[in-house]
């Protein structure tokens, strides 16, 4: 199965941003409260929530249905804790598109277990102010491409 952080950040980190759907959360307004918002999605295996969170661009591209499919295939570890590192703006390509955005970046350190299993990662995420709500990027929307899914 596919490891959480290639999972989220292709579905979210996996999200590599994200942010949060329709105001959901009482931090969901910040962005680095957005990405805590995602990973709260993650760990409760609310995948229709955190599709609902995903920039409008990558949820033309992928459809919900084949998305919740995806993740409810992929062996996802539990996120036992969450540190935000750094929080910044930064310009970058819209993945899976060649146009530019300017994101936040929000960079945390995950504490993951799955078993035995105990592991930390740290990764960046971009979100997107969306109509007065922050919402995620994928890092590879082109991952969901027909019946496929991310491939860890």
């Amino acid at each position: 199965m596919m490891p959480l952080m290639k999972r989220v950040l292709y579905a979210l980190p996996v999200l590599v941003g994200f942010a949060c759907g329709g105001g959901d959360g009482p931090l969901a307004n910040t962005p680095e409260g957005a990405v805590l918002q995602l990973f709260d999605y993650i760990n409760k295996g609310q995948w229709s929530r955190e599709w609902d969170a995903l920039h409008p661009v990558h949820q033309k591209r992928v459809p919900k249905e084949h998305f919740i499919e995806c993740a409810e295939r992929a062996d996802v570890p539990d996120i036992d804790g969450i540190d935000i590192l750094e929080v910044y703006d930064e310009t970058i390509p819209l993945p899976g598109y060649t146009k530019e955005v300017d994101t936040t970046a929000v960079t945390v350190r995950l504490e993951l277990s799955s078993g035995l299993f105990s592991k930390e990662s740290e990764d960046t995420f971009h979100v997107v102010l969306v109509d007065g709500v922050w919402r995620w990027l994928m890092s590879d929307p082109n991952g969901y491409s027909g019946a496929d899914c991310p491939s860890g």
